[in-house]
């Protein structure tokens, strides 16, 4: 899921690039297919242990100058404060 919201790119809506009708864009899934068979995915499990006491977690990437990026988050379940 995650995967598919990242490499959403085409403006459904029109004006903008992000928008409040459309987000980032519309879901591309031969990007998500491109960029998991180029290894460009990184997922990582999180559980409530994972984060630190202050409610921090760290994932360290690799980038070099000019790199354009896109993260995005899911999760399976309803999240709480926990």
């Amino acid at each position: 899921m995650a995967a598919m919201l990242a490499t959403a790119w085409h403006n459904i809506e029109g004006s903008s690039r992000l928008s409040d009708f459309d987000g980032a864009g519309g879901l591309h899934q031969r990007a998500a297919a491109r960029c998991g068979a180029a290894n460009r995915i990184r997922y990582v499990y999180l559980s409530s242990g994972s984060f630190t006491t202050n409610g921090y977690y760290t994932y360290n990437i690799t980038l070099n100058a000019g790199d354009r990026v896109r993260v995005a988050i899911a999760w399976p379940a309803n999240a709480n404060s926990s």
